[in-house]
């Protein structure tokens, strides 16, 4: 979700390039499991949150509410 992309789609990049692949996963702090979002304020990233413990969509769920909750967004618009 730092790069400011939901992890979710990772997923489908990462089938198609194993390069990209491979890199990624030596890399520290990185993860691809769905439930990490950017966060959006004012059309600016500001950060991101992850949340996991349950299924992909569920930890989404939880990202999206938690990011309505202080009034962000995953959104740039």
């Amino acid at each position: 979700a730092s790069v400011g992309m939901p992890t979710a789609e990772w997923d489908a990049l990462l089938l198609a390039d194993t390069t990209l692949r491979a890199d990624l996963s030596a890399r520290a702090r990185m993860t691809v499991f769905g439930g990490g979002l950017p966060m959006h304020h004012r059309r600016r990233r500001v950060g991101a949150v992850g949340i996991a413990g349950g299924s992909p969509e569920q930890a989404a769920q939880c990202a999206h509410a938690a990011l309505a909750a202080i009034g962000l967004s995953d959104l740039p618009g």
